[in-house]
């Protein structure tokens, strides 16, 4: 097939694009800068500049839509269909197939039902009234698409996004980064998770089925839960609250329990990866490298090493970003100008002698004597190496009762 993804270096696009590239299918993709046409073409995916987006579009099999704007992907889908029904469009005998990304919250937000706990809800018996108002513009974009009989509509709702940079969850990583993990108030929430690779492989395997799919882990997962694991794999104790008025805050406040329903029997998808929780270390890793956050000094926390050299404990994150080791230099010995047609010499390498020699062995201390600075700064570096060597110690994390998790905060 041949597929175009609108907002295809996105988060959820570039995964989805990438995912129908080694799938084998003929991928496009719209970009806004000159940087994400790289990002494309390394991957193997035809990069399409965004102000030239619908000048082939009756070229397509599937067009894949993972952009946030309401209003732009109404203003895609209004030109997609009038192509399709043009006399010169050039379609053959089945229409367009275009895939909207819209999200779990359409269902509004799972009650609790007393000792059974929350609802579960899944496509089929979700209930469109309850959808809270930050969110009411993916239903109207539903509703547009599931009436336009010029293409063939499919929906996929995802969970939270979870892998790589995170997505939403890229702000709650990057404040425990800093030292201070910001979390919503209403940290009791439960939520329908799903990683990014099995959400861009669902993509692939409903490309021509034509219906709406949850897209979600099989089980959900407490937020309470998801933040000790974030906390004891980045070493940060301490919690805050957040007011935050935005999408994220909303989507991380509000429970959902949801089951992928018609994706597991229609087209067999079933998700692979581990749950948010149980691979939270590896996720951690992966949110750092990808996001090369340790690369920027200006977000690195200011390490108290900066401030004293003397300090007694190292940094929690210096493991990540290590002093460069000292190299010995090299110099070379160019012959001294002679006169015309020299013969030729092969420069000689000397390699210079240790930037720090071992001091010679002393016949006695002194009792209290002074200490140089520059030596103890010497031995605590080379404690610090040592400690590095060995396996990290657990993080302690405060034993924070279930229905009580803002005593944290108080303390």
């Amino acid at each position: 097939m041949k597929v175009l993804v609108l907002g295809g270096t996105g988060y959820v696009g570039y995964g989805v694009a990438c995912a129908f590239s080694r799938a084998g299918h003929e991928t496009a993709a719209t970009y806004r800068n000159e940087s994400g046409s790289a990002d494309l073409a390394v991957a193997e995916i035809a990069p399409v500049p965004w102000r030239t987006w619908d000048s082939c579009l009756n070229s397509f099999d599937v067009i894949v839509d993972c952009m946030d704007s309401a209003d732009t992907s109404i203003m895609c889908i209004n030109r997609i269909a009038t192509c399709s029904v043009s006399p010169e469009s050039g379609r053959r005998n089945h229409p367009v197939a275009y895939i909207y990304t819209s999200g779990i919250w359409v269902h509004g937000a799972s009650e609790p039902q007393g000792k059974m706990g929350l609802t579960i809800v899944d496509e089929r018996n979700g209930d469109m009234s309850r959808v809270p108002a930050w969110y009411q513009e993916k239903v109207n974009v539903e509703a547009l698409i599931l009436n336009k009989h010029e293409l063939m509509p499919i929906i996929v709702r995802p969970g939270l996004v979870y892998g790589q940079t995170m997505g939403m969850l890229n702000k709650l990583f990057k404040s425990a980064w800093y030292g201070k993990i910001t979390c919503p108030e209403n940290y009791q929430s439960r939520w329908s998770t799903i990683h990014l690779d099995d959400l861009a492989n669902l993509y692939v395997n409903i490309a021509e089925a034509g219906l709406c799919f949850d897209a979600c882990n099989l089980s959900s997962e407490s937020a309470e839960d998801v933040i000790r694991a974030l906390s004891r794999a980045s070493g940060c104790n301490e919690l805050a609250f957040t007011q935050e008025k935005s999408l994220e805050n909303y989507a991380l406040s509000t429970s959902m329990v949801t089951r992928p329903s018609l994706a597991r029997s229609i087209v067999g998808w079933q998700p692979r990866k581990m749950a948010l929780t149980d691979g939270m270390e590896l996720y951690w890793m992966s949110w750092i490298l990808t996001t090369g956050i340790h690369r920027d000094q200006a977000a690195l926390p200011i390490p108290e090493q900066a401030k004293a050299p003397l300090c007694a404990e190292p940094h929690a994150h210096s493991h990540l970003h290590p002093a460069p080791i000292p190299q010995p230099q090299m110099q070379i010995n160019t012959p001294s100008p002679v006169p015309s047609h020299p013969e030729p010499t092969t420069p000689q390498f000397v390699q210079q002698p240790p930037l720090h020699p071992a001091p010679p062995p002393q016949p006695f201390i002194q009792q209290n004597a002074p200490v140089h600075p520059q030596l103890q700064y010497q031995a605590q570096q080379i404690a610090v190496q040592a400690a590095q060597s060995q396996e990290r110690p657990p993080i302690s994390f405060p034993d924070i009762p279930v229905n009580d998790l803002a005593t944290l905060h108080r303390q």
